[in-house]
């Protein structure tokens, strides 16, 4: 079944499907960053062998989940990973957002959930979001409370490719919460 949402369009990024071409970019800018990855569930990239089968594997999970590639919209550059999944009946959480260090600071995750929400709360008529972030992730804690998020809880796991202990809190956000806080027709 194909996804109806293989698109999704902003004001400066496109959550946009994997393509061959991001190989490069997408190991450049985010696979292959250490740093970023330490906050995410994935492991960095070792080679490009490796970027290759997992560009594959992505672009076929990909097929019928809402997992996309943050581009950049005037040129195409792959700068990050976003996706959702729907948790329960009605109720949407984002399973990541990555976005390359260099581009961190410029409002594009803010951007990307904020079309995350749009597509949950408007189009899939969602009745909570929910937020996930590691509790070392101050970026992450600060953008889901800038977002109106409120805290839930905060859960002890252990990633399971490296076996790093971690703290992974909790946020959500109401549909009314949300039709208060923002226009959905921007």
């Amino acid at each position: 079944m194909k996804n109806k949402f293989e698109r999704i369009e902003g004001k400066n990024i496109v959550l946009r499907k994997a393509e061959l071409s991001d190989q490069d970019v997408i190991y450049e800018n985010l696979w292959g960053d250490r740093t970023i990855s330490d906050l995410m569930f994935w492991r960095p990239s070792a080679s490009d062998e490796e970027t290759v089968d997992r560009l594959y594997k992505t672009m076929e999970y990909q097929k019928d989940k809402y997992l996309y590639f943050v581009a950049l919209k005037d040129t195409n550059e792959a700068i990050g990973m976003a996706g959702m999944k729907e948790e329960s009946f009605e109720v949407y959480s984002e399973e990541g957002i990555a976005i390359a260090r260099k581009y961190q600071r410029h409002g594009y995750g803010k951007e990307v959930l904020l079309l995350l929400m749009k597509t949950a709360f408007v189009d899939l008529n969602a009745k909570q979001f929910i937020y996930y972030c590691m509790e070392h992730n101050e970026i992450s804690r600060n953008l889901a409370l800038k977002m109106g998020f409120t805290y839930d809880i905060t859960e002890s796991d252990i990633r399971k490719h490296d076996q790093k202990e971690f703290n992974l809190q909790r946020y959500y956000l109401n549909r009314d919460t949300y039709f208060k806080l923002y226009d959905p027709k921007k």
